[in-house]
């Protein structure tokens, strides 16, 4: 839809099932909540760079009108979106979370940084999702801040919380440290991935794609051997997608999962240092 345009007509679309809204300057809450009385069978709902929407009363009207329907979120700009979206908790199946634009309302986006733990998730709404069945996590910064993890464990223990969760976009592409040259007193990527991925095993996933971290020093993306033992625990496992690399006797881990049908490594090619 085009900037500034009117939404008064989408309204009376009663048969509707799909929107999607970006970058239209004079949808406001009122606009949106209409849209949510007519549009009574809407199950997929995408919004963006609506700056005049209020995220406790515009997002959660709409989620309370729709709360019979709407199964699909998407481009959802602020952590409080979440709590905003509790009316529907019990039957949305797929979510998405702009990690970089502070979108609605201008709040402070759900973003993960570098030893920090995925546990805030449950506490900003996401406690009880019976129904999810994918999710996308992104984590960002410089591991060689770190000496170490304050924490065991990043957290994946948490998503447990979600019974029906079987697909997952773990994504730790933009974290750096040192595969190779790691200073004394400070920890190796290898590490940092056991951080991360500690728990995955307990969950049920099916489908995984997963982005290593990274050395940018020596240009390498590429599974460890903490993360390929971790993985091999995923025993429901029946498509993985590495975005790097991965030794040939790490990879020799994943035939130890029983249901894993398609393996794919998705390499990258990195530029030329200056």
């Amino acid at each position: 839809m085009p900037i500034e345009s009117k939404l008064d007509g989408v309204a009376l679309c009663e048969r509707l099932q799909c929107l999607s809204i970006r970058n239209v300057g004079d949808l406001n809450d009122m606009g949106l909540i209409a849209i949510g009385r007519g549009c009574s069978r809407l199950a997929k709902f995408e919004i963006q760079g609506c700056k005049k929407i209020t995220t406790m009363r515009g997002m959660r009207t709409l989620a309370s009108l729709l709360k019979k329907t709407l199964v699909d979120a998407k481009n959802l700009g602020a952590s409080s979106s979440l709590k905003a979206l509790e009316p529907i908790q019990e039957r949305i199946q797929k979510l998405h979370i702009d990690l970089d634009d502070h979108g609605i309302g201008c709040n402070p986006p759900l973003w993960i940084g570098v030893g920090e733990l995925s546990t805030p998730l449950t506490a900003v709404g996401l406690e009880d999702c019976p129904n999810l069945e994918e999710i996308k996590m992104r984590v960002e910064g410089d591991c060689r801040l770190w000496s170490k993890p304050l924490d065991r464990e990043f957290g994946l223990s948490t998503l447990l919380h979600y019974p029906m969760l079987s697909k997952m976009h773990l994504d730790c592409g933009v974290t750096i440290g040192y595969a190779h040259t790691a200073p004394s007193g400070q920890m190796y990527l290898s590490l940092w991935e056991r951080f991360y991925l500690f728990g995955i095993g307990n969950l049920s996933l099916t489908k995984l794609d997963y982005w290593p971290p990274q050395d940018r020093d020596v240009n390498q993306r590429s599974l460890s051997l903490p993360a390929a033992g971790l993985l091999q625990e995923c025993i429901m496992l029946r498509k993985l997608f590495i975005h790097g690399t991965a030794h040939e006797h790490f990879m020799m881990f994943l035939l130890r999962i029983p249901n894993l049908r398609d393996v794919q490594l998705r390499g990258l090619l990195y530029s030329t240092r200056e």
